[in-house]
């Protein structure tokens, strides 16, 4: 889970990120919300979105750079520098590990425990739990084939977003990963990442296992 805080510190001034969430070997989760005619849009806390909490997001001031996420994240920061009131150079590290990398529903979610079903939740953390199931069921099914399991994950879903209708598309104009209060923060600019959602949500899971099978087993097994 990404966190519920956006991307800037208690000042509104750096943007940093959190551990382990910085770590290039978890798969790093934002959330989306319903937006206007059920069309999902990405939390913010702006008024863009409307919400009172945003969905986490930063640049690793300590851990570099993944190689699976350097060339998305490239593009994604060429936008960032042309972008009127988006966050400085100075303030962010952008050569370190970006996150999210994904993103998917994180409102009214449903789930149970030793049984019982609980209230609905909200939040990256509510999202999270889903992709862990998702991968779940793929790796069963792989292992159910003889296949070897998808280790890491990132680098899959990286080359699985230039696969048309992999992984969806979410931009909307003047939305930013500015946490509560604050002014400043990565702009929502579609395309390969941003730092609002990723490389966007799971759009179709049978082209997800399809493109996965398509792989080597050197190339699933990390």
């Amino acid at each position: 889970a990404s966190g519920d805080n956006g991307s800037t510190d208690q000042n509104c001034t750096q943007h940093a990120a959190t551990f382990p969430q910085s770590s290039p070997y978890v798969l790093v989760v934002g959330a989306t919300v319903g937006g206007k005619d059920g069309v999902e849009v990405p939390v913010s806390s702006n008024p863009v979105s409307g919400q009172y909490w945003t969905t986490g997001a930063g640049f690793s001031a300590v851990l570099p750079q993944p190689w699976y996420q350097a060339s998305a994240v490239s593009q994604y920061l060429q936008e960032v520098n042309a972008t009127p009131g988006a966050p400085k150079p100075s303030d962010y590290t952008a050569g370190g590990r970006a996150y999210p990398d994904i993103t998917g529903i994180g409102e009214n979610v449903i789930s149970t425990y030793d049984g019982a079903i609980l209230p609905m939740g909200l939040g990256t953390s509510a999202t999270a739990p889903m992709y862990a199931s998702i991968l779940a069921k793929l790796n069963g099914e792989l292992i159910a084939e003889g296949r070897p399991p998808v280790g890491l994950v990132n680098p899959v879903l990286y080359e699985a977003k230039k696969v048309k209708g992999v992984l969806g598309d979410i931009h909307v104009p003047g939305l930013t990963t500015a946490g509560g209060g604050c002014d400043v923060g990565f702009p929502s600019t579609g395309g390969a990442f941003d730092a609002v959602v990723g490389l966007g949500p799971l759009a179709d899971y049978q082209l997800l296992a399809k493109f996965v099978r398509s792989l080597t087993p050197q190339t699933v097994v990390v």
